[in-house]
């Protein structure tokens, strides 16, 4: 591990000063990586994963994550970026990841979870949240000060000696746990501002709150996800507290509602609970996603 050495120290001291930027919710952050840098490290750890990692086949599946995603970003503060939403086949994997630039990954897991498609829109507008936060850049800068001193600074994904390390700061390392591994505050930051987000796309914001219980239930006495995420019941109050403000905004929204109800989908079939890929259906045509219907009710039944 490199040191700052009695030349960096005045050096870091003074980026730690004047590299700090405010961020779309207000707060200072110090961000030492170039805008350019950043989008492209993102792009980059994306194309990585994308060769890693088995996309998921079932194309209503993945409708319905493109069509929350292309929502919320839409009424995000980068509308404009070059936002992507992938799907990955991975069942067991309870995940969700966000790269710089507006490259979002969501694992089959998570769908139990999600129960509808309010809360799939948690999820992504959490992960939408930091990427507009830039919190992956915010925890690379902090790595760099601390871990790396200044010479990371230049470093881009191909350099094998830093890879892991950037992996790692973005959040996609291997098995990094549930969601990102950003600090307990960047979470209830993204927790916020996606509750916010999912609101003004149209998606009861409640259903963010109900997912976080089932998904509390189902995983207590996981002690790594209390090592790089808040504990979940104060995720929950935090939600809760921000809740009127999101309500109000869901109250001018075109309010989809809870959406339709999900479970973990065949990647190997079109359509949700198809049982092979090879059956034939010629008597229907598989229907797009319905994630704007609006819900019959507000309860949700349990994704398992």
């Amino acid at each position: 591990m490199l040191t700052l050495n009695r030349t960096l120290v005045p050096i870091a001291l003074l980026l730690m000063t004047s590299a700090c930027v405010q961020t779309h919710s207000g707060r200072r952050a110090l961000i030492l990586i170039p805008n350019a840098q950043e989008m492209k490290l993102g792009a980059d750890a994306f194309k990585e994963v994308n060769a890693k990692e088995k996309r998921c086949g079932n194309a209503q599946a993945n409708a319905l994550v493109q069509d929350i995603g292309r929502r919320i970003a839409a009424v995000s503060p980068k509308p404009r970026w070059q936002w992507q939403f992938h799907l990955f086949d991975s069942p067991n994997m309870a995940n969700a990841f966000a790269l710089p630039g507006g490259k979002v990954g969501v694992y089959t897991g998570l769908m139990k979870y999600a129960g509808n498609a309010a809360g799939l829109a948690a999820v992504v507008g959490h992960e939408v949240a930091h990427a507009i936060q830039r919190h992956g850049a915010e925890r690379m800068s902090r790595a760099m000060i601390v871990k790396a001193g200044l010479s990371a600074a230049d470093v881009t994904l191909k350099n094998g000696k830093y890879h892991d390390q950037i992996m790692a700061a973005m959040g996609i390392g291997a098995n990094v746990g549930v969601m990102l591994p950003y600090s307990r505050d960047m979470e209830l930051e993204a927790d916020r501002m996606g509750l916010l987000y999912m609101a003004r796309a149209g998606y009861d914001p409640v259903h963010a709150i109900h997912f976080w219980q089932r998904f509390g239930k189902a995983n207590k006495g996981q002690i790594e996800l209390i090592s790089t995420h808040p504990a979940n019941q104060r995720r929950i109050d935090g939600l809760k507290a921000a809740l009127p403000e999101a309500q109000r905004i869901y109250a001018t929204s075109s309010r989809l509602g809870a959406g339709m109800q999900l479970s973990v989908p065949n990647c190997g079939a079109s359509t949700f609970g198809a049982a092979a890929p090879s059956r034939p259906s010629p008597s229907r045509t598989a229907p797009a996603p319905a994630p704007t219907k609006k819900s019959s009710g507000g309860r949700i039944r349990p994704g398992r």
